[in-house]
């Protein structure tokens, strides 16, 4: 605490009292001042940020329990202590009830004064801490969820305050689970755009001959299974925020249409050769560096360039550890919240191999790990034997099975290796394990076999 800055103010008729109790806070730090009655006390609260106030109960005019009542009815943020030579117990009662910080007979015992000052000074200090934050919060109450203090993050955060509130086309790139749709979601949410919908589509889980569909539309009857007219998400997010996540999946026909689109805000439904246009802002987001793919020839170079206007790149987890512990807490507040636990933190050990674990599957991986420990922890605290990182060194062999194997740990196994024996074709896959492709996908995904968002 900053002695120097922060004023306590002694509220006394007697001048004596006055004097005595201002040598002492000044000879502890605190600059102190004061005031012979309340009438004087209230003017100087409100055209000064005291911390403290010492107010004796009894003084002529309008006495200490008043002037307790008044400052907490104009909601002025000083901590009150109340001092009196008449101590009963209803004046005490009534200034806990009105708020007061404490309440001390005259002459006070020193140390005791002191050490009461000091707590009260520590809650004033806590309390406009919070307020501060809850003041910051409501600026950025959409980036909540979009944590980190590491320079990256405070780049990612600056570029997303520059293009947040024009409508230029963002590229965000990154590993699989930093964050691309989040960070989409805060451009939007803090765009002019925020009261308009905010449409998100994976390019890859869809099949690329229903695509066309789901980006714009069709006519009843355009193509087998189409029973009715549907609208895709340009239309249907028209003023709004559109995210494209794994653009680069799209076959150089689609890549065609999009930039079409991108150009000249037209398009048509499958089925239609009528042309519909959109003002929808697009945010496209890939795990694949896309000026890689254009030079191997599989992205188009001119959408590329339409896509590149402002590009957000999200380093992965391991190259900012130094927000593993933020995120830690966070998470677990979460849960706890959520669950109903009443868990209070991690034990040294278990916090030393969540910093050191390089997290493959970044943020997404280190959410659903505390989610997990919070949900399976019997204790107070998390230890090392709550936490379930699932390595990505998976054995090659079926040899290396072991019966102290969770579920979990079996079924990806057994899905990367049928996935890499069809040499990562997933309708092969899919088939082989008898699941349908998207819920082959949704696993993918969750065991970080594939590289995505």
């Amino acid at each position: 605490m900053d002695l120097s800055t922060t004023y306590i103010l002694v509220v006394d008729d007697d001048a004596a009292v006055r004097d005595y109790l201002q040598t002492l806070l000044r000879r502890q730090g605190y600059q102190t001042e004061t005031a012979a009655d309340a009438a004087t006390a209230l003017v100087m609260l409100q055209e000064k940020n005291y911390a403290l106030a010492l107010v004796d109960v009894r003084m002529p005019g309008i006495d200490g329990i008043a002037l307790l009542r008044e400052i907490q009815r104009t909601e002025v943020d000083t901590e009150v202590i109340i001092l009196t030579g008449y101590g009963t117990i209803e004046n005490a009662v009534e200034a806990m009830r009105l708020g007061a910080y404490d309440y001390l007979t005259k002459p006070p015992d020193t140390t005791k004064l002191c050490l009461v000052v000091a707590k009260a000074l520590e809650k004033a200090r806590l309390q406009r801490q919070n307020a501060h934050l809850r003041v910051a919060l409501k600026k950025k109450d959409s980036w909540v969820q979009l944590l980190g203090e590491s320079p990256a993050m405070q780049q990612v955060r600056q570029l997303i305050d520059q293009v947040a509130t024009v409508d230029s086309t963002v590229l965000i790139q990154g590993a699989t689970g930093t964050g691309k749709e989040l960070v989409a979601r805060t451009i939007h949410q803090q765009s002019n755009r925020r009261s308009e919908l905010f449409l998100a589509l994976n390019c890859a889980a869809v099949p690329e001959s229903l695509l066309a569909s789901e980006l714009f539309g069709h006519e009843k009857n355009a193509f087998t299974g189409a029973s009715q007219t549907k609208m895709g998400i340009f239309e249907a997010a028209d003023q709004g925020t559109i995210l494209l996540d794994e653009l680069s999946e799209m076959s150089h026909p689609m890549q065609v249409s999009l930039l079409r689109t991108l150009e000249s805000g037209e398009f048509r439904r499958v089925g239609s050769n009528h042309t519909r246009y959109t003002n929808a802002r697009v945010i496209a987001a890939t795990n694949k560096d896309l000026q890689a793919e254009v030079n191997e020839g599989r992205f188009r170079s001119d959408l590329f360039f339409r896509l590149h206007v402002v590009t957000i790149d999200l380093p992965p987890l391991q190259k900012r550890k130094e927000d593993i512990v933020l995120l830690v807490h966070h998470f677990l507040a979460e849960n706890v919240r959520c669950l109903g636990k009443t868990i209070r933190g991690f034990t040294d050990d278990a916090l030393q191999i969540l910093e050191n674990y390089e997290w493959p599957g970044n943020v997404r991986e280190l959410r659903n790990v505390i989610e997990r420990a919070v949900l399976l922890c019997t204790k107070n605290e998390i230890s090392p034997t709550d936490l379930h990182l699932v390595s990505t060194d998976l054995p090659n062999t079926s040899a290396d099975y072991s019966e102290n194997w969770t579920l979990t740990e079996i079924e990806r196994y057994h899905i990367q290796r049928v996935f890499e024996r069809n040499e990562k074709r997933r309708d092969a896959t899919a088939a082989e394990l008898g699941i349908s492709v998207r819920t082959l996908y949704r696993k993918l995904r969750r065991y970080n076999i594939i590289e995505d968002k």
